[in-house]
């Protein structure tokens, strides 16, 4: 027996899909209420599609002629270092697609949490050869010292 962590009923191990990541090897959810679980979240896609909300690729909301025409505008290739391009970059707060790029440099924007600054110290660093003052960053560099009137 299992406890439906939805619906809260003690149901048999017969009424859950498998589940291989599970201790128990069956879903949370029973049958039922897995799927009323998956025709709610059909239905809110589809409405969120027909307000024009995210598109057809929800992930990253842009149309595949959109995406077509972005890769035509590189040759395929990265936008970043020109190798050929494999991979869809978005942005992770707003969701929109920006572009395409090589997996090594859509995982290092990535583990690079898209921010720019710490892309900038990054490419500093290398190429000071490590000799980049720690706790400096880049617009430190840039301003100069300040001086005192």
């Amino acid at each position: 027996m299992r406890v439906c962590s939805n619906c809260g009923k003690e149901k048999p191990f017969e009424e859950f899909h498998n589940e291989t990541s599970d201790k128990a090897g069956k879903q949370g959810y029973c049958r039922v209420c897995n799927a009323a679980y998956g025709k709610n979240y059909r239905a809110g896609l589809k409405e969120l599609r027909s307000l024009g909300i995210i598109k057809k690729d929800g992930k990253h909301k842009r149309s595949k002629a959109w995406w077509d025409e972005r890769k035509n505008q590189c040759k395929g290739t990265c936008q970043v270092c020109e190798e050929p391009a494999t991979e869809r970059d978005h942005n992770h707060e707003t969701g929109l697609g920006r572009g395409w790029l090589c997996r090594a440099c859509n995982l290092a924007e990535g583990l690079l949490r898209s921010d720019p600054d710490l892309m900038m110290n990054l490419a500093c660093y290398v190429l000071t050869d490590g000799n980049f003052p720690h706790g400096m960053s880049v617009p430190d560099i840039f301003q100069g010292p300040t001086s005192s009137p």
